[in-house]
């Protein structure tokens, strides 16, 4: 059984695991855009659905996120706009998935918000994937393989909801 884990946004990234450990981690598919002298990133959907058709997945376990206060209204629209294109890819390909809220995948997997604490907390469930966590960017695909192991933790048959 293959269960993949999504850390949503431009910096997240798409992990799979199967009982053995780390099938793939890849960061989030982006391409840069440029006008005029800015540049800004957009979600590679074609890459996303590569991602997302390159193994038999069994299950996602997608992170329900929210806007914080901090926040600008540019900002959360980009993000609001890479949740909802992650959230239709994986529903137009047919893929079951969970949503689970951040604090309650850190809870299962024993770890708390700081990212650190995360690709340490990786680190000591597999020790295999920590060369691919050596850059604090990383957090995305620490993340990403907390959020499938606590899929891979609590998964139910014909399980696609919103986590309790």
């Amino acid at each position: 059984m293959i269960v993949g884990g999504i850390d949503v946004g431009l910096g997240g990234a798409v992990a799979l695991l199967n009982g053995r450990g780390v099938v793939m981690i890849e960061d989030m598919p982006v391409f840069t855009v440029t006008s005029g002298k800015r540049r800004r990133q957009e979600l590679d959907l074609g890459g996303l659905r590569r991602l997302l058709t390159s193994h038999p997945i069994d299950h996602l376990a997608v992170e329900l996120v929210a806007s914080r206060p901090q926040q600008g209204v540019s900002s959360v629209f980009k993000f609001g706009t890479c949740y909802g294109a992650v959230l239709g890819m994986v529903s137009g390909l047919e893929i079951p998935y969970t949503l689970i809220p951040p604090q309650r995948w850190q809870r299962i997997v024993g770890c708390g918000p700081s990212p650190d604490e995360a690709r340490r907390r990786v680190g000591q469930l597999y020790p295999d994937a920590v060369q691919y966590l050596t850059r604090k960017r990383d957090a995305g695909r620490a993340d990403a393989i907390l959020i499938a192991r606590s899929g891979l933790m609590t998964l139910r048959p014909a399980q696609s909801q919103v986590a309790q």
